[in-house]
Parts: structure tokens; C-alpha cells; sequence
């Protein structure tokens, strides 16, 4: 993207400023807070996954300002912008698995990979959703649900393969011995991202609520044009924290 992070962080700022001052008659905002807990993960999983290692969110967070227009006591309409950054670690036993490895000073492989492979996985979007909100229990409850645009700030895709081979070119090619290998795929993942968003939000006290929140990626991480990997990945994400109403 031509425009750094800072850029979209200002305009998140900006949004936060604008809409909440002043504050308008059946309008209500929100500060949420959260760790974020999930995967960046072909669905279904393939059959060249065999077992399953480690698996770490790392650091994870969301920063979410979010404002909702009630229509009358019961529904409204959700709206806002988070700054979210997503990440895993995880490891796998996979067979046969298509992708493309820097071996050492033997060079660059593309073909089928049988061994261990460790992936990281990290992406910081700017997200707007848009939700149907509906409250009950004197407010005490409130359920939303909607989809949400992102856009990409940035992103680390890369990791290693382990005590294995690859087959050159495919599943008949040459088999070359792997003792360590590393890709690096960052500079392909897709710059936008659209799925659906859920969250449930429970009041503590009068400014003070927990909230869990689920986004389900509907749209591959990586362009349908890339060869490294031959199968969709989604960004499929869970938010627990604290609201704090403004």
C-alpha cells in the first residue's frame, strides 16, 4: 500500500474525535478492548495436514470504537472502526503439501513438501463493521450481528520446513533432501478482507461491560493467482475484553 500505517491510525483517531463529539440523542459509544484469540487457517483443513503440534496467538489485540443509532428500545444499528492485529503460531505434520521453500544455498523449490512445517502468521487491518444490534434485560444484554470491510496495514506471513524433502515440480519430481527450509509469502496477502462479525456484550455497571466478539473471514487471505499455497486461508479470529461507554 502507498499509505503507511500512521496514515489509517490518524484517520481511526480522527473517526474517534468526530463522531462522538457531541453525543447525539439515541446514540451510544463505545471503547472496547480485547485479546485476540484464533487462526489464519484453510477451511476445511486438507488431508496433507497429518497431526496437528503447537499452537500460540502471541500478541493479539483489538482497539475498537463503536457506535450504535437506536431505532427504538430494542434494536439498532451498530457501526464504527477497530484497529485489530491478528497473529498465530502454529506447527504441523503435513504430506504432500504444495508450496514453494528457499533451501539453503541449493536455492528456490516449488513442489510438494513432506515434513514438519512452522507458520507465522501476523496481520494488523483497520475494520469497519456493520451490525444489526438488538438489547433486552433492562439493557443488560446487548447482541450484535453484521459483516465488516478491512484493509490491510501490514503483514508478516513466513515460516520454516523441517526434517523432510520436497519433490521437485510436483509429487513425481526430484526429491530434494530438506534438513531446514524458510518461506516468506507477506507481500502476498491480500490487501482487503470482508466476513462476518458477531459479539455479545454484557453490563457490569453503569459505563463498564465485558464483551466477546467472533470475526469469520469470508474472503482468502492470499489471491486466488498464488501458487505457493493451493488452498483458500480465512481469518478466523475471537475478541474477549472490556467495553467502556463514553
Amino acid at each position: 500500500m502507498t499509505m503507511n500505517k500512521n496514515y489509517w491510525i490518524s484517520i481511526f483517531v480522527s473517526f474517534c474525535v468526530i463522531v462522538s463529539v457531541p453525543a447525539q440523542k439515541n446514540w451510544t459509544y463505545e471503547l472496547f478492548v480485547g485479546y485476540d484469540i484464533g487462526a489464519t487457517l484453510p477451511i476445511p483443513l486438507p488431508a496433507e495436514v497429518r497431526e496437528l503440534g503447537s499452537w500460540n496467538p502471541g500478541f493479539s489485540g483489538t482497539l475498537f470504537f463503536q457506535a450504535t443509532h437506536w431505532l427504538d428500545s430494542d434494536w439498532g444499528i451498530s457501526t464504527g472502526l477497530a484497529l485489530e492485529r491478528k497473529g498465530m503460531k502454529a506447527d504441523a505434520q503435513v504430506k504432500h503439501w504444495q508450496t514453494s521453500l528457499e533451501v539453503g544455498e541449493e536455492g528456490r523449490f516449488s513442489g510438494t513438501f513432506s515434513g514438519k512445517n512452522t507458520a507465522t502468521f501476523g496481520g494488523t487491518y483497520l475494520v469497519m463493521p456493520l451490525c444489526a444490534a438488538y438489547r433486552n434485560g433492562g439493557e443488560q444484554w446487548i447482541f450484535r450481528c453484521g459483516g465488516y470491510v478491512a484493509v490491510l496495514l501490514r503483514a508478516v506471513f513466513q515460516g520454516t520446513a523441517s526434517g523432510g524433502y520436497i519433490r521437485n515440480g510436483g509429487p513425481t519430481g526430484e526429491r530434494i533432501n530438506v534438513d531446514y527450509a524458510t518461506f516468506d509469502f507477506s507481500d502476498k496477502i491480500r490487501k482487503c478482507d470482508l466476513g462476518i462479525v458477531a459479539s455479545i456484550n454484557r453490563r457490569l455497571s453503569s459505563r463498564l461491560s465485558a464483551q466477546g466478539q467472533l470475526l469469520w473471514g469470508l474472503l482468502s487471505v492470499l489471491p486466488d493467482s498464488f501458487e505457493g499455497i493451493p488452498y483458500k486461508m480465512y481469518n478466523v479470529y475471537s475478541a474477549f475484553g472490556l467495553s467502556y461507554a463514553l
